[in-house]
């Protein structure tokens, strides 16, 4: 008999993904034993309560902003969640090696897994959250034309974002200690290693490691912050000395003005001061084993 799978599907994710994929997915799942009941959300509130009311195992349909909008249901009931990737970068689930439909529904019958969380003062996050250039990036390519997707929506936004750059003046702590104060043209905390539809943006950074990563730009003129995004682009950017790249335990960044912040790829309202320190292994993952690196060995440089 097949087994019951409830799949909760955000269907604005990707621009529309879901419809193209849905007879797809419905075979790929049948054909693994499951027998499936989609179930559309209308809204992010929407998605939350759905996973909040589901019974038995769960699969989202969706990318890294579906992923955060479930995700204070999912802590709350500890409920194991599956991620079948249908959105524009689907970043998380490339972390955990889910890079096609086939792939996310083959994992299904894996052992349980888990996941690191980052706690923020802007609440759960699966991903990543970042300022400046990063934020300004998702709040471009959030208006890039429909027929741009993944990195090329990024690159769209990285466009409009570098025409506009201008640098911050930031305060970041680590673990209580001061690291930077000062003008900085990026900075980025990190759970998994990527971030705008498959830009390695803190490539040591995994999932299941115990610690944040965080990178941080230092002061750039426009043509330095060019040469940057060359490098980060080709994920050369961390052996630049005008980068800082360190792992901690918690952070805490402070600006002098009030500035919008992205989490997720979502936008959030501007604030003037962002903390961030992280739930190990906190959210349980269906069919999502991940190989837990030595956490010894990873430090706060």
């Amino acid at each position: 008999m097949a087994e019951l799978l409830q799949v909760v599907v955000n269907p604005r994710a990707g621009q529309g993904r879901w419809f193209r994929i849905r007879q797809e997915l419905s075979d790929l799942l049948a054909g693994a034993g499951f027998a499936p009941q989609f179930q559309l959300s209308e809204s992010a509130e929407h998605l939350a309560e759905l996973v909040r009311l589901a019974a038995g195992p769960l699969a989202l349909v969706g990318g890294d902003g579906t992923l955060h909008a479930a995700l204070p249901a999912l802590l709350a009931s500890g409920r194991p969640v599956a991620l079948i990737p249908a959105g524009t970068g689907n970043d998380y689930a490339a972390a955990l090696g889910l890079r096609s439909l086939r792939a996310a529904v083959a994992r299904l019958s894996d052992p349980l897994g888990s996941s690191d969380v980052l706690r923020t003062s802007l609440g759960p996050c699966a991903n990543g959250l970042s300022l400046g250039l990063d934020a300004e990036v998702a709040r471009f390519s959030a208006e890039a034309p429909d027929r741009l997707r993944g990195p090329a929506r990024y690159l769209y936004g990285l466009a409009r974002a570098y025409a506009n750059y201008r640098p911050l003046s930031l305060e970041v702590w680590a673990d209580g200690r001061l690291r930077h104060c000062g003008p900085a043209a990026l900075v980025a905390v990190m759970n998994g290693p990527r971030y705008g539809g498959g830009f390695r943006i803190a490539p040591p950074a995994q999932l299941s490691d115990g610690w944040l990563d965080l990178v941080l730009g230092r002061d750039l003129t426009r043509s330095e912050l060019l040469g940057l995004i060359a490098k980060l682009l080709a994920g050369r950017h961390l052996r630049d000395p005008r980068v800082l790249h360190l792992r901690a335990r918690s952070l805490e960044i402070r600006s002098r003005e009030p500035l919008v912040a992205q989490i997720d790829g979502e936008l959030a309202e501007p604030a003037r001061c962002w903390s961030a320190d992280l739930l190990p292994a906190g959210l349980a993952l269906l069919g999502g084993s991940l190989a837990a690196p030595d956490r010894q060995r990873r430090g706060l440089r």
